[in-house]
């Protein structure tokens, strides 16, 4: 089943749906998911983050397993 990412028309979250569950009288089809992405792991945002960047957040100790040390 293919998957899209979809604008609501009155909020402007843009979110991934099923392709059956399409409404074009609510939503507005923005594009097809790529392969990798998934309905379910696309996350919601506002239509217009795309172009608002993410916080830089500095990076977290990791162990030589990849796995983040715990903090005390």
């Amino acid at each position: 089943m293919a998957g899209i990412i979809v604008d609501h028309k009155e909020t402007g979250i843009r979110y991934a749906i099923s392709e059956v569950n399409f409404n074009p009288d609510v939503q507005v089809k923005v594009r097809d998911l790529q392969p990798g992405e998934t309905v379910l792991g696309y996350k919601p945002r506002l239509k217009d983050s795309h172009s608002t960047p993410a916080a830089i957040t500095p990076p977290s100790e990791v162990t030589s397993l990849g796995v983040a040390k715990a903090t005390k």
